[in-house]
């Protein structure tokens, strides 16, 4: 493996520091979730479920993805194995916050437009964890103060860096790799 010695930019604001990786995930899960009025809410699910995108799965829970889908309720709808769909999960950021977005607009109409009540039960299901819920709330209040200022960059060194991208074909897993 080569070492290469790369500069980055970090974002550091109210003490959080993101890599670009985890600002880039921040930034797609605020556009993505804005073209449904949920931008921030949909941000602060990424940081809160996978730290932006540096937790996709842990063995212990039964989620995968940017926004730790639940599996078993996305078995239900699309009726394939868990397998596959952590590979879908973690491989494909869109269908991640495409199921996201599905799942809060379900709990918004459920609930009846109730935002606590949406945000604890996305966690919850039918029994609402509110205090997940309350947590959400404040991350989005640091994400919109973080998006109206300006970021200062911070440089830090990265060792090797490889980018793969995952597709599913005909039910193999193809990996392809990139050395940056």
């Amino acid at each position: 493996m080569t070492l290469l010695f790369l500069l980055f930019f970090s974002s550091s604001v109210f003490g959080i520091t993101l890599s670009p990786y985890q600002k880039h995930v921040m930034e797609f899960s605020y556009h993505y979730g804005e073209k449904y009025g949920l931008g921030t809410t949909l941000a602060a699910i990424a940081w809160q479920e996978s730290s932006f995108g540096l937790k996709l799965w842990q063995p212990s829970d039964p989620s995968a993805g940017i926004y730790h889908i639940l599996l078993p309720n996305v078995q239900k709808r699309y009726r394939c194995s868990n397998e596959t769909l952590k590979v879908l999960l973690i491989a494909n950021p869109q269908f991640c916050a495409q199921l996201a977005i599905e799942e809060l607009q379900y709990w918004f109409h459920y609930w009846h437009g109730n935002k606590v009540l949406a945000l604890a039960s996305y966690n919850g299901g039918f029994k609402p964890n509110y205090s997940y819920a309350y947590s959400i709330m404040r991350k989005e209040a640091i994400i919109r103060q973080m998006r109206s200022r300006p970021m200062k960059p911070k440089m830090f060194i990265s060792w090797s860096i490889y980018f793969s991208t995952l597709y599913l074909v005909d039910k193999s897993l193809i990996v392809l790799t990139f050395q940056a």
